[in-house]
């Protein structure tokens, strides 16, 4: 029988790098083998980042409409075999707009933002400078009692921090 032995893998690439899925079959030697890929079931672009080989696909300078579902198809004349995977293309987040300090004290400020879009990198936040700046209350309100752990509790859109 024809089958698979190396499926393709999902993949999270870098919009602008290449990847490379990739497909191997094991068939009767005595039938001559087609290798078919679709993407969200339908035919590959007529693209030529898109290079089929015996036993892979490739996609050169990836873009945000690669991302999908990609399958190979292996046809004999008396069976076949498919597997798919699937195409995740990030960037790197846009950065935040509209920064605003407000409710200034003596040691702590509010800070509100808009946020970039994240491209589908999830957005980490980071208390900097050194030493960390730390949140004025926990998410349930209470004070903070570890005044050295960096950010916690912050809401995507905006802060309130102490200066340590």
């Amino acid at each position: 029988p024809t089958r698979i032995i190396k499926q393709p893998e999902y993949k999270v690439v870098q919009r602008g790098q290449s990847t490379v899925f990739e497909c191997k079959v094991k068939h009767d030697p005595t039938l001559i083998p087609t290798m078919t890929w679709l993407k969200d079931n339908d035919e590959l672009p007529d693209d030529e980042r898109f290079v089929v080989d015996s036993d892979s696909l490739t996609i050169g300078e990836v873009t945000e409409g690669d991302e999908g579902v990609y399958t190979c198809i292996m046809n004999t004349s008396l069976d076949h075999d498919s597997a798919s995977a699937e195409l995740s293309v990030v960037e790197r987040p846009d950065p935040p707009t509209d920064l605003e300090l407000t409710d200034q004290k003596e040691r702590s400020v509010q800070l509100t933002w808009t946020p970039g879009s994240e491209n589908n990198t999830p957005i980490q936040i980071r208390g900097l400078p050194a030493p960390p700046a730390r949140p004025l209350a926990q998410p349930d309100g209470a004070p903070d009692e570890n005044p050295s752990d960096p950010l916690t509790g912050m809401q995507a859109n905006g802060a309130q921090v102490q200066l340590a």
